[in-house]
């Protein structure tokens, strides 16, 4: 888990993106010799890819005066991803970006474990 508050400009955070890829994988088909139909598919249901944000900066809001109750003070935490592209995340209640980690390897951990999670769905 990554906590923004403690992160120094030049960190680097470990963000884990799932795609599901339930209309790309074929269908493999086989009858054994009892007449059995046995399947399998050549690809997984999710795929589970790594980034490596770089922490560049941060913006923050405050509200003051009478303003709608929806309105809040919200801090954007900004990063670089392939050095080119930039993008944001704010903390939210309830959401406090459980897919980020502070090394590769604790996002590599979890990863494994979000893989043998799916195999054994699958033999459910």
């Amino acid at each position: 888990m990554v906590d923004y508050d403690e992160l120094k400009f030049g960190d680097v955070i470990y963000n884990i993106r799932t795609k599901l890829q339930v209309f790309e994988p074929r269908k493999i088909s086989k009858i054994d010799e009892n007449g059995v139909e046995w399947f399998r598919y050549n690809k997984d249901r999710y795929k589970y890819d790594i980034e490596e944000y770089k922490y560049i900066g941060r913006a923050e809001v405050h509200i003051f005066g009478e303003v709608d109750e929806r309105e809040v003070d919200e801090t954007k935490y900004f990063f670089s991803y392939k050095d080119t592209e930039k993008e944001y995340f704010c903390k939210r209640e309830g959401f406090e970006n459980e897919l980020q980690y502070r090394t590769l390897e604790e996002a590599q951990a979890f990863v494994a474990k979000l893989v043998e999670k799916d195999k054994e769905l699958d033999r459910s």
